[in-house]
């Protein structure tokens, strides 16, 4: 390989993790607007909305007070503290971690649940709980965010100022070394992409328990 095509291929090789690290650094971004994103639509136009907080509702079948009054009673038979209860609304907490899967029908989450009649025989369930405390994964992903620029610079003027100048062609083969950067690109998806999951799976799960809560006995 003689100069020019090694400075080609190290060009060629740091476009691509240049594009792949400001996708990550988007995904990243886009995962913490997400969760403001929701909770912007659930609170009231004087109150902020937390990014560590799940929003969701539901309309179903029945009168709020009997809703209310039946949620709380599975929450309790599920050693959830019940913090207040009233027709239209129960707060509620638990000192236990959650663990996903650890319940198929509620997860073990603070949080509030308001009750709306809509009609004689339905209302609509809005609901706001704490999120996972999963955002080591975020930090963690802006971590490895920080780690692959700097390996991107830093690998790019190593091969471009030792490596491409060498007199060996054998050397200037190791500018395709430029790819191990990938290591440092990757895992800002990973985690960003766990912590979605997390909260998704805490909202598919309490959307189920709210959806199925006119069937369901304390």
């Amino acid at each position: 390989m003689n100069a020019s095509t090694a400075e080609m291929v190290l060009y060629a090789i740091t476009a691509v993790a240049v594009v792949v690290w400001i996708e990550g650094l988007r995904f990243l971004a886009a995962t913490v607007r997400k969760g403001r994103k929701a909770g912007e639509e659930f609170a009231k136009p004087d109150e902020s909305a937390p990014a560590d907080i799940i929003y969701g509702s539901a309309e179903v079948q029945g009168r709020a007070a009997e809703l209310s009054q039946r949620a709380a009673a599975i929450m309790a038979a599920r050693s959830i503290k019940i913090c207040e209860r009233t027709d239209e609304s129960i707060v509620f907490e638990t000192p236990r971690e959650f663990v996903p899967g650890s319940n198929v029908n509620l997860p073990p989450l603070s949080g509030q649940m308001r009750f709306t009649p809509l009609s004689a025989q339905t209302t609509r369930v809005d609901y706001a709980l704490a999120k996972p405390r999963v955002r080591v994964l975020l930090i963690m992903g802006f971590v490895f965010q920080a780690l692959g620029f700097a390996a991107i610079v830093a690998g790019f003027l190593v091969i471009y100022f030792l490596v491409v100048p060498n007199q060996h062609p054998g050397v200037r083969w190791q500018t395709v070394q430029m790819v191990q950067v990938v290591h440092f690109l990757w895992p800002p998806f990973l985690f960003a992409g766990i912590y979605r999951k997390s909260a998704s799976f805490v909202r598919a799960q309490f959307d189920t328990f709210i959806h199925n809560l006119p069937f369901l006995t304390a």
